[in-house]
């Protein structure tokens, strides 16, 4: 699978935030992520193409239910901050190759959604 541009990405989610190694239920080493405002990319790990969507942080500022379904999930004090990477640990999807997937904690790995 021919990878999605950087120039494309920025198009649809703006500037590149941030390239970081984001730890994943389900994988023994952590994955490289370019992060963008609603959407993380990682190109190729092991062969698979791996992305999450997640709401724009624009959404979030503007959603004091959606503030506070973070701060509850991430355990966050009221005077904290909320940044990009708690809004993907709190609301995601996962795709791999372009399919959505979730992690099945019986089966300790990935499965695709149907």
């Amino acid at each position: 699978m021919a990878r999605i541009s950087k120039d494309a990405l920025e198009t649809m989610y703006g500037k590149l935030i941030d390239e970081k190694d984001l730890e994943i239920s389900g994988f023994k080493k952590p994955l490289k992520f370019e992060i963008y405002d609603g959407y993380a990319y990682c190109p190729n790990y092991k062969g698979h193409e791996y992305a999450i969507e997640y709401p724009r942080v624009e959404l979030i500022e503007k959603s004091k239910e959606m503030q506070e379904d973070i701060k509850k999930w991430l355990d966050m004090n009221d005077d904290e901050t909320i940044t990009v990477y708690d809004i993907i640990q709190t609301f995601n999807t996962m795709y791999r190759d372009g399919s959505k997937v979730k992690y099945d904690k019986e089966k300790d790995k990935w499965v695709e959604v149907k």
